[in-house]
């Protein structure tokens, strides 16, 4: 599997759905200018205020939808900077993309394991700012504002490394953050039991570590 390929094809499918819903709001709206054109403007009104306001709800869907599928495509194109970075690893190295393990609920970005045998799972964001580490949370700055991230990523990719170990019989596997489009004001060490990177370091990294 190529990588980014799951969250591109995500990307298609909220773009589809969006467009659909879209269709369905303008053929409300299309109802309604027809009824302003043939019918009396009291029949009018009754057919197209129900309609109107009905197609509100398909109108905030597609733009939800269309949204999703706008963060979909910058994490698919995250991915892809990621393994365009992977690809110059040396000889020995095996990487996978998108694999779905049994434990887990959705996809492992990136697996790779050294001509040592030591073993990486690589979860990719592509959220801007400045991340930092601060009571026992991540959190980044975007201006003059910190904030939490929308989820716990440190806890969430702990239980990556561990359904990988137990699902592909591991020793350990090495959790690694990673950050595409982020600078980052953290530790040299682990932040409970993660490491974090920026994507222009991970190759560096993994060659020293793995």
């Amino acid at each position: 599997m190529r990588a980014g390929q799951i969250i591109r094809e995500l990307a298609w499918s909220r773009r589809k759905a969006s467009a659909g819903y879209f269709a369905g709001a303008m053929l409300l709206y299309a109802v309604c200018w027809m009824a302003w054109q043939e019918l009396d403007p009291a029949c009018a009104l009754m057919v197209s205020l129900p309609l109107g306001l009905g197609a509100l709800y398909p109108m905030a869907m597609a733009n939800r939808h269309w949204q999703g599928a706008e963060n979909a495509a910058r994490g698919a194109r995250a991915e892809e900077s990621v393994g365009r970075i992977l690809a110059h690893l040396p000889e020995g190295w095996w990487v996978e993309y998108g694999l779905v393990v049994a434990g887990f609920g959705g996809d492992l970005d990136v697996i790779a394991v050294s001509p040592s045998g030591k073993a990486f799972v690589v979860d990719v964001k592509s959220h801007r700012g400045e991340v930092s580490f601060e009571s026992g949370q991540l959190l980044r700055r975007r201006g003059r504002h910190r904030e939490a991230f929308e989820r716990d990523f440190l806890s969430a990719l702990l239980r990556q490394a561990r359904a990988l170990e137990m699902a592909q019989h591991l020793h350990t596997v090495a959790p690694v953050l990673c950050f595409t489009d982020a600078s980052l004001r953290l530790p040299k060490a682990k932040v409970r039991g993660v490491w974090v990177v920026r994507s222009r370091d991970l190759l560096d990294f993994l060659r020293s570590h793995g």
